[in-house]
């Protein structure tokens, strides 16, 4: 078993070297770098395009214009565009950033003049088909609307409004009526602009052989293409810097807040701007930080911060991120500057760059004084200043009024059952948790995230506890579950405002989670019209097979049919194309068709160890129901995906 607790030696490198392009200009100007890298017989085809966020006229329209390139071009739709590339082996993947539109292809070399006649047409004759566009669109918008109540979200744009002034490019964000604003005129305008000969470059990387270089120039690089030709020009914009120094905006349901802090910095040009790189990296770039070591290790106010350098046209952002209790906040402000000031005013010791990355690979020794720690490793030994042992926070006390005891391995069995289900949406803090009860004389442990429910209960007649009702982190009680097995049951106790969790000779404290928890039991229905029987293992392996031929919004149906004593389960996607398998089962009831979202099926079947499983539905349009069979005591409650 490998030993976590000793690091990986760390080696020096014996030979470094970066693999220089063929730089090279096609006949109609276009520059075309080459990339001699690997032996198998595939490339990557990137294409930049000089135009994104900096460039355009109205919101998204840069990030629209390059999306909807996949969506029909000269005399091909969607469908035949992916039916192509699929056919072929290829991958496509289109993206933009702040001023460059990307087109990346992955192709097999046999096939890459195939692949790359699709992708030539794609660029030089799209068609923004106003159907599709109003589908995609629209799908945007709502993972738009689902990310802006992210606080995350919101405070990194916020950071960027204040530095760069709400009506420059970088500091001007969408709202939701910006998405119904983009029309297929938009997008071609933008297309005009941009998309040509004279704003473009090829990179091909992998075994590039001549043949498919010729390839490239002929399908790119023998004629002039696109309206226009001259290249795009970046004109900077002066930021304008709001004059507050600290910007709070309230959610009141917010678990925790997110903190933002940033400063402008040279440019990627800069002559320093490696050494500041290294500085950043040195302060909050990577896990043993100065931040991390700091704040994380030592104060305990977060699981993880960190700092960057964001790089934009003529100007970069100094950035630090992180989330922590409200409470914590001014006092992370304070020690973020503490280490700053650091920086600026002490010479990095040599030994905190060279201590951990050169040491030997043998046992580690440390010996410890009130006032020194000593650390030998085979011929090499450090004395390092101790800090007073006294100083170290001292454990809680805590008076508790409820306490059950459950056996570990039942205990870890539920958790795992339901902490799948848990949602990882702060904003919502009483969906992190997981609600655990006690009520004559059964243990209950329920999750949901608002899309599925799981429930799990467990005999436990010997409590001392007559009731127990409490709403408790799930991470913290994965964390728990994950512990070595042990014979010594767990026992959970209730104080105010927190649980205390004592496992063996280990003690856990953690704050509970406050709120009135979803009132679930009205979403049970009382019965079913239709009740199937299906062995597990097939109806896994169906949905995931299923699930290959459709995209990850795309859902699996499934389709009850009492006459024949089967279930059919299907997945579509516009893109990539159908799958369906037929599994018999037994049924009773009426036939019925219904969807769900295939991952949220495959993690509820996760948490069954039966062979079989109830599956029980109402209609197309109320939850499905997910039931083990005896003796386990297992419902998973998923709602369904409407189908047209």
């Amino acid at each position: 078993m490998l030993d976590r607790t000793t690091p990986p030696p760390i080696r020096q490198l014996s030979e470094f070297s970066i693999t220089r392009p063929d730089r090279r200009t096609m006949k109609n100007g276009m520059p075309l770098n080459i990339i001699h890298a690997g032996t198998e017989d595939v490339v990557r085809f990137d294409l930049l395009i000089g135009g994104g966020q900096w460039n355009q006229e109205q919101p998204l329209q840069a990030m629209f214009a390059n999306r909807m390139l996949r969506e029909g071009a000269g005399n091909l739709t969607s469908s035949q565009i992916a039916e192509r590339l699929d056919y072929y082996g290829a991958w496509l993947e289109l993206s933009s950033s702040v001023n460059y539109g990307f087109i990346t292809l992955y192709s097999l070399n046999k096939y890459f003049a195939r692949t790359l006649a699709v992708i030539s047409e794609m660029i030089k004759a799209p068609t923004f088909p106003a159907k599709e566009l109003s589908v995609v669109a629209d799908t945007n918008k709502q993972q738009f609307l689902v990310n802006s109540t992210r606080v995350e979200m919101i405070a990194r744009k916020q950071l960027n409004t204040a530095l760069f002034g709400p009506e420059h490019p970088f500091g001007r964000y969408a709202v939701a009526e910006d998405y119904d604003r983009i029309t297929p005129e938009v997008l071609r305008s933008f297309y005009r602009k941009y998309y040509h000969s004279g704003n473009c470059s090829v990179y091909i990387s992998g075994k590039v052989t001549s043949e498919i270089i010729r390839c490239i120039e002929d399908n790119l690089g023998s004629g002039q293409w696109g309206e226009v030709t001259e290249k795009a020009k970046t004109t900077l914009v002066p930021p304008v810097t709001t004059k507050e120094k600290r910007i709070f905006i309230e959610r009141e349901d917010a678990l925790q807040s997110s903190l933002k802090m940033g400063c402008f910095v040279m440019d990627r040009h800069h002559p320093d701007f490696l050494k500041a790189r290294v500085m950043v990296t040195l302060f909050g770039g990577y896990f043993g930080s100065r931040l991390m070591s700091n704040i994380r290790e030592d104060k305990g106010y977060t699981y993880g911060i960190g700092a960057g350098i964001v790089s934009y046209p003529g100007t970069g952002i100094l950035t630090v991120s992180t989330e922590a209790a409200n409470e914590y906040v001014d006092s992370i402000i304070t020690e973020v500057y503490r280490e700053m000031d650091k920086l600026c005013n002490d010479l990095v010791p040599q030994e905190e760059l060279e201590i951990v990355k050169n040491l030997p690979d043998a046992a580690v020794h440390v010996e410890a004084t009130d006032e020194q720690a000593f650390v030998t490793c085979d011929t090499s030994s450090f004395s390092i200043r101790a800090l007073n042992a006294e100083d170290f926070p001292g454990f809680p006390r805590v008076d508790v009024h409820q306490k059950i005891e459950i056996p570990f391995h039942q205990f870890s069995t539920m958790v795992k059952r339901v902490s799948r289900v848990v949602s990882k949406d702060e904003s919502r803090a009483i969906l992190t948790g997981v609600l655990i009860t006690l009520e004559a004389g059964v243990l209950r442990m329920v999750a949901t995230d608002s899309y599925r429910l799981a429930i799990t209960d467990a005999p436990l007649p010997n409590s001392s506890a007559d009731e127990f009702h409490a709403v408790i982190s799930g991470s913290f009680l994965s964390e728990i579950a994950s512990l070595p097995k042990t014979e010594s049951p767990v026992s959970l106790a209730l104080a105010d405002n927190q649980i205390v969790v004592t496992c063996e000779d280990t003690v856990f404290i953690n704050r509970r989670i406050e709120g009135n928890f979803p009132n679930y039991k009205q979403l049970l229905p009382d019965g079913y019209a239709t009740r199937a029987t299906i062995e597990v293992d097939k109806l896994v392996a169906s949905v995931r097979r299923a699930s290959l031929l459709g995209s990850t919004s795309s859902p699996v149906r499934f389709d009850l049919n009492n006459a024949s004593q089967t279930v059919q389960i299907s997945a579509a996607s516009q893109d990539v194309g159908s799958a369906q398998e037929i599994i018999s089962c037994a049924i009773e009831g009426e036939d019925v068709e219904i969807a769900f979202n295939y991952a949220y099926v495959l993690d509820g079947l996760g948490s069954i160890a039966t062979d079989e499983v109830y599956l029980e539905v109402q209609s197309a349009l109320k939850p499905g129901i997910f039931r083990a069979l005896e003796p386990e005591n297992f419902l998973y409650l998923v709602m369904p995906v409407r189908i047209s």
